[in-house]
């Protein structure tokens, strides 16, 4: 299905393009709009070059300007512009550079935002202006511990790794490997001001 102009409606086919302003619904395995995109879009790759006002569903999403609604992918979102809304998948990018105060929440595996303000929840959180930290440290038990922090300054990810010295010889049913398994936190930092 291919529109010239502006869509007002439904367009279901093996390809949906609109050249101007989509204002309905998108299914198909690939959906395309040129411009503003107000409705759903459904498929396995959906692309709009404008702002988006709604949702996108598929396995691969990608929007080119601001994004005011949900993507959800089975694998990838990507926003060139600010996210003020949801991007759920196993990967989530938002490359624009806010300005302005937007509620952002990405939810996926690896979640990377130009966003100071965005909420991600992630196994690796990249946010610009936000935390990435490398801490190792040993304790008198003889437990080295090294953390990485990712995320933004308020809501973050630590990934913890502990390792401790044992005697071979004293092993027991608590101590029988050198090293414990990976561990992940959520943080959240709430600012406080007297």
């Amino acid at each position: 299905n291919v529109t010239a102009d502006n869509h007002r409606g439904v367009q279901a086919g093996l390809l949906n393009y609109t050249h101007k302003r989509l204002a309905g619904l998108q299914l198909s395995p690939l959906n395309i709009v040129l411009a503003d995109s107000d409705g759903a879009q459904i498929g396995y790759i959906n692309y709009a070059h404008g702002q988006i006002h709604g949702l996108q569903l598929s396995v691969l999403n990608v929007g080119s300007d601001k994004i005011s609604g949900v993507q959800a992918a089975l694998v990838l979102n990507v926003s060139d512009e600010a996210v003020d809304g949801l991007q759920l998948g196993m990967l989530n990018i938002s490359a624009g550079d806010d300005t302005e105060s937007r509620t952002a929440v990405q939810i996926g595996f690896v979640n990377i935002s130009n966003q100071a303000g965005v909420v991600p929840i992630g196994l690796v959180n990249f946010v610009r202006g936000g935390r990435f930290n490398l801490e190792v440290n040993r304790d008198s038990l003889g437990f080295t511990n090294l953390a990485v922090t990712t995320g933004s300054q308020y809501f973050y990810s630590i990934w913890t790794f502990d390792a401790r010295d044992i005697n071979p010889d004293k092993r027991d049913l608590y101590h029988q490997d050198r090293a414990s398994p990976t561990l992940s936190e959520l943080g959240l930092a709430y600012p406080y001001s007297a």
